[in-house]
């Protein structure tokens, strides 16, 4: 971490279409397509999304949002490494199974070979209503590393070639596999969730891997999936997808007091952490909602430069016997 102060324009801030592929819950085409609409309003030019939301709806949703407002130039990124085919033994609901509130007709399989990745991005594109994308990753490939190393990477590189894509990445959650994409130096970009953030740390070794070989970052999953999100940390906040224990509630807690002492709220600092380290250039939020991608925004766009408060932050987590390093 060096600590210098960032450039927080909406250049540095992406929106994540998990939510209006209706992620645990529910919302509607409308709101879908608001969300989208705040979002470039607010200045955000780069979408990620995937085929494992919603089954193939938030795809669509950003692809038709993005056609009914007639807006151009956007980047959109979209992943591959699962393909949606029908599912045999439908229950009705994706929720059990994937976490999305949607009909479970289809059914995800990973599948990181050359005809797979093909085969997941030329879908993408038809659900997202567009010729080429701005970026490709390959999407939790750990359970598939030698594959997804070894044929998909390369299978990616080669619609990138063929022009279909900018770039090519990884997508992850893990900073084992993060690291090992960086090592390859194959890849573009790697998007990183959760794991370079004021709770968890363990994804410096591998931001400091990219730095080296000159690959971007991107940060998502600022929050930890919720605990991070709000000036007044919830009793009932997740971390990390699960419930977070009451020590690690505790903790967020400080933190949040700690921004309030200095004139900050929590989300504002969780959103600015990741530009803390000099590999990342983008840090990627989800939305739900049109207030809360413009609220995401406002609050990205006020820097938090005090050196005391990021001082603090660190010397709180580091005493934690909860904080994770790389």
């Amino acid at each position: 971490m060096n600590g210098s102060e960032r450039t927080h324009s909406p250049a540095s801030l992406g929106m994540g279409t998990a939510g209006i592929g209706n992620l645990r819950e529910a919302v509607s085409d409308d709101a879908a397509r608001d969300t989208v609409g705040a979002a470039i309003e607010s200045g955000l030019e780069v979408f990620d999304t995937a085929p494992h939301y919603g089954l193939g709806l938030a795809e669509e949703r950003l692809g038709q949002a993005i056609k009914d407002i007639g807006v151009t130039g956007l980047r959109v990124m979209t992943k591959v490494g699962r393909v949606l085919e029908p599912n045999p033994s439908p229950t009705g609901s994706d929720l059990p199974a994937g976490g999305f509130a949607v009909s479970d007709v289809l059914r995800r399989r990973f599948d990181f070979s050359a005809a797979g990745i093909k085969r997941s991005c030329e879908e993408s594109l038809a659900r997202l209503q567009i010729d080429a994308l701005d970026t490709i990753f390959l999407h939790d490939p750990e359970g598939h590393m030698p594959q997804a190393r070894d044929e998909g990477v390369w299978a990616a590189l080669d619609l990138k070639r063929a022009g279909v894509a900018r770039r090519v990445g990884v997508a992850t959650n893990s900073a084992v596999t993060a690291s090992a994409f960086a090592e390859d130096g194959l890849v573009d970009v790697v998007m990183l969730a959760g794991r370079w953030t004021l709770l968890d740390r363990t994804g410096e070794a591998a931001l400091d891997a990219c730095a080296a070989k000159g690959i971007a970052v991107y940060c998502a999953a600022p929050y930890n999936s919720g605990i991070l999100a709000e000036p007044v940390v919830r009793r009932a906040a997740s971390f990390d997808y699960a419930e977070a224990s009451t020590a690690m509630l505790d903790l967020a807690d400080q933190m949040a007091n700690l921004c309030r002492d200095y004139g900050a709220v929590l989300p504002q600092a969780a959103l600015q952490f990741p530009l803390r380290h000099p590999a990342v250039e983008r840090v990627i939020v989800g939305a739900r909602a049109p207030a809360e991608i413009r609220e995401t925004a406002r609050r990205f766009a006020a820097p938090v430069d005090h050196l005391g408060l990021w001082r603090e932050l660190d010397e709180l987590a580091v005493s934690s016997p909860l904080f994770k390093s790389a």
